[in-house]
């Protein structure tokens, strides 16, 4: 009752807030199926932080329930990988970054198989003109190497120039700043 109040709920602090204290001692309950199928309206919510907060969530009750979760966690990243493909609007790109890092971050172990797919759709992301879309491309392309997604020299190499372009932009810190925890 308590996740599906939660979910419901008009504000998105409230929503927020609820997602991120659930997983303190109630993870178990919430690895069962049903409650899933509820966590699944706040994986599509319209505000990016509650995003974040139930990937978080639904990636920490993962090992509970691997057969109801892996496919929600696979349909998630598919979904976000698309957006990230096709979208040009700068704010849509930049929730949908920021959702796959929080995704590699806490999902990591899971997320390993897929991450040639991801990072060849970043690639291309890597040089937005806007900074702010940028420093979540670079934030999340290190959330990526964490997870083993730099393979190949054709990688290293691919990262460069952007990483250095982003290393020699005074203007942008936030730029900057997530390409030095890239390196």
């Amino acid at each position: 009752r308590l996740v599906t109040v939660g979910v419901a709920d008009t504000e998105a602090p409230v929503r927020v807030l609820t997602l991120r204290l659930l997983p303190l001692c109630f993870e178990a309950e919430l690895a069962r199926a049903s409650v899933l199928r509820t966590l699944l309206f706040a994986l599509n919510d319209e505000d990016l932080d509650v995003r974040i907060a139930a990937v978080a969530l639904v990636a920490k009750v993962a090992p509970h329930n691997p057969a109801v979760v892996m496919p929600i966690l696979r349909r998630v990243l598919l979904q976000l990988v698309t957006d990230i493909g096709h979208f040009g609007a700068s704010r849509q790109l930049d929730g949908s970054v920021r959702v796959l890092g929080g995704l590699l971050s806490v999902a990591a172990p899971l997320m390993a198989p897929y991450t040639r797919a991801v990072l060849d759709v970043l690639r291309p992301k890597l040089d937005d003109p806007d900074p702010a879309v940028a420093a979540a491309v670079l934030r999340t392309a290190g959330a990526l190497v964490d997870v083993g997604g730099v393979q190949s020299a054709d990688d290293v190499r691919a990262l460069c120039p952007p990483l250095l372009a982003a290393l020699s932009d005074p203007l942008c810190v936030h730029k900057s700043s997530a390409a030095l925890g890239l390196l």
